[in-house]
């Protein structure tokens, strides 16, 4: 990708047993004159291939199902103004629409092939059917103090757990949210689930770090005073990524995994793991890298 003339904004990956990336990208010039926009582009066989249509927005976030109908792949990506983008890579083609009239749309994610998204006042939706969008969102009053809303959202299969501004932590299970007891009040990011120890790991501002299941939450102290932007688990290795660099955490302990070099420095902020969690993916403006094995390579 010419990063000279492209920025990344955000990406995904798909498929059944091959798990091939998608990203969203805008032009650096249309990006500083202030016009939003969004192309959406394909890394296959070491080459890019973008899409001709280009969305009058800016992407925050895609996913991507296997279609029931088609049994093909289906990546979807969305604005934070109720906007979206289905690519149909079998068929080489774009559907835009808009879903719903809220705003304030901060994540799009994929559970059990079934598309959600979640925002601000703890907004959260879950897409039925093509045109059908169910509100599933946890409750909130206009009485409450600060910002309230989700940045990001994970699933063990039976709870869905939501997490968001001031440390807030909800959990949705059997159609009923309830409010976790937080040990922080920092911004949190972004949550994934462990299968191997049955804990969602969060992260977010101010070096935050959150482990826990239902009723039971604890900090973890990395002593970094950074933010974390996003985690993600691949090959049973937990890694955080901040602006400008990916970590692992092993055994409660921060260690460099993907860091700029002398007179390079990289950005990162999103991190994308395969569905079979065997590779890895980090996303920033100007950067992309593939994590293979046990080593980062630039895409």
């Amino acid at each position: 990708m010419d990063t000279d003339k492209f920025r990344f904004l955000t990406g995904c990956t798909a498929g059944k047993t091959n798990f091939i990336p998608f990203f969203s990208v805008e032009e650096v010039a249309k990006f500083e004159c202030g016009s939003p926009h969004s192309y959406f582009c394909v890394y296959y066989n070491d080459n890019w291939q973008i899409y001709n249509e280009v969305a009058g927005w800016t992407a925050i976030g895609m996913t991507s199902i296997i279609n029931s109908a088609t049994d093909e792949m289906q990546i979807f990506a969305v604005d934070s103004t109720g906007n979206i983008c289905e690519i149909f890579p079998g068929e080489v083609r774009l559907s835009f629409s808009h879903y719903t009239d809220e705003i304030g749309i901060t994540h799009i994610c994929t559970f059990d092939n079934q598309v959600y998204v979640c925002g601000m006042g703890r907004l959260v939706m879950r897409r039925k059917t093509s045109e059908t969008w169910e509100n599933i969102s946890a409750p909130s009053s206009e009485n409450e103090l600060g910002i309230i809303g989700f940045t990001s959202m994970a699933s063990n299969g039976d709870v869905l757990c939501a997490v968001g501004w001031q440390g807030e932590i909800w959990t949705y299970r059997e159609e009923r949210w309830s409010r976790e007891s937080s040990p922080t009040n920092a911004n949190l990011n972004s949550v994934v689930y462990c299968r191997e120890d049955d804990r969602f790991y969060i992260v977010g501002d101010n070096g935050a770090v959150v482990a826990g299941n239902i009723d039971a939450w604890s900090y973890i102290n990395v002593e970094a005073d950074i933010n974390f932007q996003d985690i993600a688990i691949t090959q049973n290795v937990i890694f955080i990524a901040s602006d400008f660099a990916v970590y692992s955490l092993r055994g409660g302990k921060l260690q460099s995994d993907l860091v700029s070099e002398e007179g390079d420095t990289i950005s990162c902020l999103k991190l994308i793991s395969t569905q079979n969690e065997k590779e890895l993916y980090s996303v920033g403006p100007y950067d992309a890298f593939i994590r293979g094995d046990s080593f980062w390579t630039r895409i």
